[in-house]
């Protein structure tokens, strides 16, 4: 934790810094690496994941015509790559979900440990401002108290799913993108208007569930 305290503080703590910060921007400078480390991971599981049906596309095409001098590669070749691209996506996949646990859990003990040292300086200064006074504010302390524990105790664990958003910004334009180029060498202009209709709909499961809530 010291070690955690003493890298990340000086990003991450007002007191430190001598400014306000959000802390979403403090916590992307003390794990710019891993967050980089988790971009290039998701890009190599994106690009693989289009390997498989790429060589299978090959693979029929010879067969099709394996006499066409239009084949650069042998058989082979693509044959390997329907088991080098799922074994490169789980790699890349897992080696994602490690990254990011890793940052998860260190995330957590420093914001745990920030909201610590936070309420230590307001317990301080409430105990030399209550000095000069005759009764102790409980009602305010004891709303205090249920504050960090709610921090501590929920708060805190919504940042589980914070560390998906990498699979917005990195992984989903990549499949998207991919799967529009595929789709478009298949099936030509017709993939757009399915993509549009797709865009169209998007809400309708939404809006149906709602309906059937308020049934």
């Amino acid at each position: 934790v010291e070690y955690l305290k003493a890298r990340s503080f000086e990003h991450l703590d007002v007191y430190s810094i001598g400014k306000k910060r959000d802390i979403t921007w403090g916590l992307l400078r003390v794990f710019k690496w891993q967050f980089l480390t988790m971009g290039v991971l998701l890009t190599v599981a994106g690009l693989s994941n289009f390997v498989a049906p790429l060589a299978v596309n090959r693979v029929l095409a010879y067969i099709e015509d394996p006499a066409t001098t239009e084949h650069t590669m042998k058989p082979w070749f693509w044959a390997l790559l329907l088991f080098v691209g799922p074994v490169t996506y789980a790699t890349a996949f897992q080696g994602n979900v490690f990254v990011s646990t890793h940052v998860l859990s260190q995330a957590k003990s420093i914001l745990t440990e920030l909201v610590f040292e936070h309420a230590l300086r307001i317990r301080v200064k409430a105990e030399a401002q209550s000095e000069g006074t005759d009764g102790s504010p409980q009602k305010g302390q004891s709303n205090l108290v249920g504050k960090i524990n709610t921090l501590v105790a929920a708060d805190l664990n919504n940042i589980n799913e914070a560390r998906n958003i990498m699979f917005i910004l990195v992984l989903v334009p990549i499949q998207v993108v991919g799967s529009v180029m595929f789709l478009y060498q298949i099936l030509g202009w017709s993939t757009f208007v399915g993509m549009l209709i797709m865009g169209i709909l998007f809400p309708l499961p939404g809006y149906i569930a709602k309906l059937l809530a308020d049934v």
